[in-house]
């Protein structure tokens, strides 16, 4: 009987693990699917830039993204107002601002020769606070 009871216990244990793993995998894939949708080709506005999401990540205090941006006729640095300007006026990225995450944006133009890279930390005080 002890024995059967200790089987009983692993096996709830397992099933909960694997539950547990099952559901934060949908989740992140989920995540990503909605992220890549908010930034395939929609950041910038600009006819014939394209925009991917290559990264990123949810953490307790942040979120990484990163993107690679292709076609732009300017520095990547050029385009930081832009970037911010997306960040706040994205309802998905806002909420994560306004409930006290940061956001990492890190972009690449690897089409670029010189000016290829930017990245900005973004908070909820840099879109005006809530």
């Amino acid at each position: 009987m002890r024995k059967d009871r200790k089987l009983l216990k692993f096996g709830i244990y397992a099933l909960t693990f694997i539950t547990s793993l099952i559901y934060y995998h949908y989740r992140d894939t989920k995540n990503e699917e909605v992220l890549s949708y908010l930034i395939q080709n929609t950041v910038f506005g600009i006819e014939g830039v394209e925009t991917e999401l290559k990264y990123h990540s949810i953490q307790q205090q942040s979120i990484v993204i990163k993107i690679d941006a292709i076609g732009l006729p300017e520095k990547a640095s050029y385009y930081k107002p832009v970037i911010l300007a997306f960040v706040c006026s994205t309802p998905t990225l806002r909420g994560q601002l306004n409930a006290g995450k940061t956001i990492n944006f890190d972009m690449a133009a690897p089409d670029r020769q010189e000016g290829y890279h930017t990245n900005m930390k973004i908070d909820s005080a840099r879109c005006g606070g809530q």
